[in-house]
């Protein structure tokens, strides 16, 4: 099976990424601790070590430069650089209030913002630079599809792209789904094992892209209906993934 690189979930400052670009001064006001980066701003609601924010942000930066770097391998790139805005939420109940997401989603990515479940808990869980990878994966994948990528894909990639193969392997369907019946299940899935094996089928969907054509491919393919001025139904931007897979036990 085809893999992609792996970030360890473990604070350590991503090889290659120079810690002195980020902000080390948190400023401290009302909502809680803000840093930046380059490309990045992390609002941190609850309290965190400066040192654990300054390791998302690193982690962050290199997540963007794998991404950049894959897109480039395909020949595309995608217009304009805005920052991205990070918000680790207090509580879970803040965050469900903040985005409309049951308490088992751990993010949701909407425009340039990324919502996540508060930091403390994502890295109980093990998953917090997981969820950032894939959240920005979706960041991506909406600039460059406009939103018009078919969900299957968006989440099959996003899951391809955050190394999340090992944490899904034990959901997949015995008896694979079509990906206008993926499609079709997403918008109907109620419940974190309802989604993870949705994502299962997701993954394993682009897995067999990739392995057919290459992953080069299949950015091209998330591109295409920009390039070709297809239509198709603008996909809500909101991440269950990470429900199914970390918050809920």
């Amino acid at each position: 099976m085809l893999k992609p690189a792996s970030f360890r979930d473990d604070f350590a400052i991503a090889a290659g990424i120079d810690p002195a670009f980020i902000a080390r001064k948190a400023r401290y006001a009302e909502g809680g601790q803000t840093l930046s980066s380059e490309h990045f701003t992390l609002r941190c609601i609850s309290s965190a070590s400066v040192k654990d924010l300054e390791s998302v942000l690193a982690n962050s930066e290199a997540v963007r430069q794998d991404l950049l770097g894959r897109l480039d391998r395909a020949s595309l790139s995608v217009g304009g650089d805005a920052k991205v805005r990070l918000v680790f939420h207090g509580t879970t109940q803040e965050f469900m209030a903040a985005t409309g997401q049951p308490w088992w989603a751990a993010a949701a990515t909407q425009g340039t913002s990324i919502e996540l479940q508060p930091l403390a808990l994502l890295k109980r869980r093990g998953i917090l630079l997981t969820t950032v990878r894939h959240e920005y994966a979706h960041y991506v994948i909406d600039r460059l599809s406009n939103g018009k990528a078919p969900r299957w894909l968006a989440e099959g990639l996003a899951a391809y792209v955050a190394g999340e193969a090992a944490m899904l392997a034990s959901y997949k369907n015995p008896h694979p789904l079509s990906n206008a019946e993926i499609e079709r299940r997403l918008s109907q899935a109620s419940s974190p094992k309802e989604m993870r094996s949705l994502y299962a089928d997701c993954l394993e969907a682009v897995e067999k892209l990739i392995r057919s054509g290459g992953e080069a491919a299949v950015w091209r393919q998330v591109a295409t209906p920009v390039r070709s001025g297809q239509t198709a139904p603008i996909l809500e931007r909101t991440d269950r993934l990470k429900a199914g897979l970390g918050i809920a036990s």
